[in-house]
């Protein structure tokens, strides 16, 4: 029998474990990652126990009567091991859908991990969702690099690539944070009046917590950094998180120089490059998908699910 209760502080232990062991979870998934932002978001993640033993985990919180499962990740979604298949899972799922519906819980927006982040196949969710009546709330569209079908690179981009290498830049990888938030900072406000999602602060505690997955790549001109490129790597996908360039980094060729490191080099043995969305309030930015394009990426689309949860 599947027991859902909602996530509790002594719990962290078993949901990292489960995490860690997950066939499509990744260390974003980890308690101590999602945890840097709790002030901002009402948890309201669940647990599902099948005896003693945790089974299943959904990160979310709360939105008045609707879960969002993550506004405060890349994407959420039911996190499992091998051991459950579609069975078992559709149980964790009903029983999870009663739990919220006795809690007052209306709907369900979901974000599931995209299948390339998968350890295994693990869709089980989204035949669960559509199963139950889910409809697709919105489609995010991801460029990505499949390294064992890579594209040639477009000649526009190997030229960009040529005048950086010409002009001496050198790209390796950096500790200089303060360094490239200053410059990811103004490029945000600049062309799009924005600011980074994370505060400098919170990328460095987070950083410490996880130096393995968390690593910036920066292209310099003598000992000047001029562009930068914030990746964020799991087990088959290092994904592009923050990409940005100085005036004087993008006359040069420098994000193109360092894409181009990452993918032929850096991360020529993962499976997938994630150069993330080129999404903004305003839909499409033609010009960035078509940058990343240039390097090969594809679409890869994540349905955003929304599943209404009827009363009793």
């Amino acid at each position: 029998m599947i027991i859902i209760s909602r996530y509790e502080a002594d719990d962290q232990a078993p949901w990292d474990a489960l995490v860690s062991r997950a066939k499509n979870a990744t260390f974003l998934h980890f308690r101590n990652y999602m945890e840097y932002h709790a002030d901002r978001f009402s948890d309201f993640s669940l647990v599902a126990r099948e005896g003693q033993a945790i089974v299943a985990l959904l990160p979310a919180h709360r939105v008045a009567e609707r879960i969002v499962s993550h506004g405060g990740l890349t994407f959420g979604g039911f996190i499992t091991d091998n051991d459950t298949k579609l069975p078992e899972f559709t149980e964790i799922f009903d029983a999870s859908i009663e739990f919220l519906r006795n809690n007052g819980i209306g709907s369900v927006d979901y974000r599931p991990v995209p299948a390339i982040y998968h350890r295994a196949p693990s869709q089980e969710d989204l035949y669960a969702f559509f199963r139950a009546g889910a409809t697709v709330y919105h489609p995010t569209v991801f460029s990505v690099v499949d390294q064992a079908a890579r594209v040639k690179f477009q000649e526009r981009r190997r030229r960009a690539v040529g005048k950086a290498e010409k002009s001496g830049l050198e790209v390796r990888e950096s500790t200089e944070f303060t360094e490239f938030w200053n410059i990811l900072s103004q490029r945000l406000s600049t062309a799009f009046g924005t600011a980074p999602v994370h505060t400098l602060a919170e990328i460095e505690a987070l950083r410490s917590q996880f130096p393995e997955n968390i690593r910036l790549y920066c292209a310099y001109d003598g000992s000047q950094m001029v562009a930068g490129v914030l990746a964020f790597e799991s087990d088959r996908v290092a994904k592009t998180q923050y990409i940005a360039g100085s005036d004087r980094g993008l006359e040069l060729g420098a994000v193109d120089l360092i894409l181009s490191h990452l993918i032929t080099a850096a991360y020529r043995d993962r499976a997938y490059v994630d150069l993330g969305s080129s999404e903004s309030a305003d839909g499409l930015n033609p010009g960035l998908i078509q940058q990343k394009e240039g390097f090969g990426a594809r679409t890869v689309v994540q349905l955003r699910l929304l599943l209404q949860i009827p009363p009793k």
